[in-house]
């Protein structure tokens, strides 16, 4: 991981209390200058469940960061490395499985498995209904 070799290093050093992670001398959504990408982005391409879970339960990694050329969020990118489990965990945490990247596309588009593409339709039926429930709850008369 060009440029965050330091940073996972620290992170996993660092004590199971959160306030110490929060506390701790890093961005944990810094983009690494040459690829545009964060910690989570690679961790999330390469399929490194220790890293993503320890992103995600100890530091406020923004799910919805997105790479400075493809605009791909981290869901996109396990999705397109076809990590399920990284999937599911990223999902479970609240990540938007509707997100579009700068072709247009979401990360069902990128799919190579037909259990990935059940967790996304799962996923996105759910926000899908969320938001009409909302939408319906907040309409001007």
């Amino acid at each position: 991981m060009d440029g965050f070799v330091d940073l996972v290093d620290d992170l996993l050093r660092v004590s199971d209390d959160k306030k110490e992670v929060d506390d701790a001398d890093f961005a944990v959504n810094a983009r690494d200058p040459k690829t545009g990408r964060a910690l989570l982005h690679e961790a999330c391409a390469r399929g490194d469940m220790g890293i993503v879970k320890l992103l995600l339960m100890k530091t406020e990694a923004d799910l919805m960061l997105r790479t400075m050329l493809g605009r791909c969020t981290p869901l996109h990118l396990a999705v397109s490395n076809n990590h399920r489990p990284i999937v599911f965990l990223l999902l479970s945490h609240g990540a938007d499985a509707l997100s579009r990247d700068r072709f247009g596309c979401s990360p069902l588009h990128y799919v190579k498995s037909p259990s990935v593409a059940k967790l996304l339709v799962q996923y996105g039926g759910k926000a899908l209904d969320y938001n009409t429930v909302r939408s319906l709850k907040f309409r001007v008369p």
